[in-house]
């Protein structure tokens, strides 16, 4: 996992490369650094914690635990 985030950060340092919400990214990736989940499922929270649409309800264990995000009931 180490290494992806390695790779990322790389590629969002290098000149020209944009992205459509750079702090929501650099949040999404340093949760993703300490965290269980993937990625994009730390991209998903911020992008609905940008929208003001928490909790987000998720059947991913990993990502429950996540501030904002909440485990679908009987899973």
């Amino acid at each position: 996992m180490q290494n992806t985030v390695t790779a990322l950060r790389r590629l969002l340092s290098v000149e020209g490369v944009v992205v459509k919400d750079e702090t929501a990214t650099m949040r999404g990736l340093g949760a993703f650094e300490t965290g269980p989940a993937d990625f994009s499922d730390y991209m998903i929270l911020e992008a609905a914690s940008r929208e003001n649409a928490l909790p987000l309800w998720t059947f991913d264990a990993n990502l429950s635990p996540a501030a904002g995000a909440s485990q679908v009931p009987g899973v």
